[in-house]
C-alpha cells in the first residue's frame, strides 16, 4: 500500500517492447513480507495499465538490495534484514 502518493502528469513509463504506459501517480510504498516485516520502497510508479506488480532488479540491486533465487523461492535482503517472498 502506499504511504504517501503524488499525482503526476505527462511522465510514461517504456517498456521494453517499445510500448509506452502513462504513470498515474508515484508514492512511497510499504510491502509486508511473509515473515511480517516491513519494506519501504521510495519513488514506486503507479501505472495503472499494468495489471501486476513489477520491480526492477536492477534498481534493487543498485540500492543495496541482495536478491536470492534458490529452491522456488525469492530472498529480498538489505542491510541485516532478510525476508522471503
Amino acid at each position: 500500500m502506499f504511504s504517501t502518493y503524488k499525482e503526476v502528469d505527462g511522465e510514461h513509463l517504456y517498456i521494453r517492447n517499445s510500448s509506452t504506459s502513462k504513470v498515474l501517480g508515484v508514492g512511497k510504498f510499504i510491502l509486508k513480507m511473509t515473515s511480517e516485516k516491513l519494506m519501504t520502497f521510495n519513488n514506486v510508479l503507479y501505472v495503472d495499465d499494468i495489471k501486476m506488480n513489477l520491480m526492477s532488479t536492477s534498481l534493487l540491486s543498485k540500492n543495496s538490495f541482495k536478491l536470492v533465487f534458490e529452491n522456488e523461492k525469492f530472498a529480498l535482503l538489505k542491510t541485516n534484514v532478510t525476508s522471503l517472498l
